[in-house]
């Protein structure tokens, strides 16, 4: 009778896989891993790019509404200084007519 080989201690059975087979597992891990950090980044850059453009559009906000601002002042004053030369003018002429009817 042939004698049976004693059974090695039943480790759980690893299947064997052969190298290249791991290999190419592991180098389509990696590139999916280097291909989803690639993507974080394009977004993380995009994101970063949205809020400096919202800063420039703010900032452009702001000089927009400061300058309309100077404008408006600048447009009360010329107003308030025509006012007051029409005022002028106006209480000249009066006196002019107020000495006209004493010199008569």
């Amino acid at each position: 009778a042939h004698h049976k080989q004693p059974k090695a201690p039943s480790k759980p059975a690893k299947k064997m896989v052969p190298a290249a087979v791991n290999a190419r597992r592991r180098a389509l891990k990696e590139k999916a891993a280097a291909e989803l950090k690639a993507q974080e980044k394009a977004l993380k850059a995009a994101e970063e790019q949205e809020a400096v453009r919202a800063e420039a559009r703010a900032a452009a906000q702001r000089r927009a509404r400061e300058t309309a601002r100077r404008r408006a002042a600048e447009e009360q004053r010329r107003t308030e200084e025509q006012e007051a030369l029409r005022v002028l003018r106006e209480s000249a002429a009066a006196e002019r007519a107020a000495e006209r009817a004493a010199a008569r």
